[in-house]
């Protein structure tokens, strides 16, 4: 069985991704917020602030980011306290099952 996941990052305004997914009967999903436009760490920190107040709104919320030093160290910052803010991390799978229910 096909167990790919397509994950839009939204960068390209003409993607026809999800009609290739939808196809291909491939789950699809899209990303909420980009966390990491700006390397700057207060950027990236307000950015997962604003991660946590979509999921809490919308029931669920998909950032994407870049391996830079930074997200990284944010990234750390916030997992380590994760349970405060109220919100947990699933992987891509459970999200799909979330949304397909």
């Amino acid at each position: 069985e096909n167990e790919y996941i397509y994950v839009d990052s939204l960068t390209s305004t003409s993607s026809v991704a999800w009609e290739i997914a939808e196809k291909n009967k491939i789950p699809f999903l899209s990303r909420d917020i980009f966390l990491d436009n700006k390397k700057d760490l207060d950027y990236i920190t307000s950015k997962f602030y604003e991660l946590i107040e979509i999921a809490k709104k919308e029931g669920t919320a998909l950032a994407i980011a870049h391996p830079h030093f930074n997200t990284i160290e944010i990234l750390k910052k916030f997992l380590d306290d994760i349970d405060k803010y109220g919100v947990k991390l699933v992987s891509i799978k459970t999200l799909v099952e979330i949304k397909n229910q």
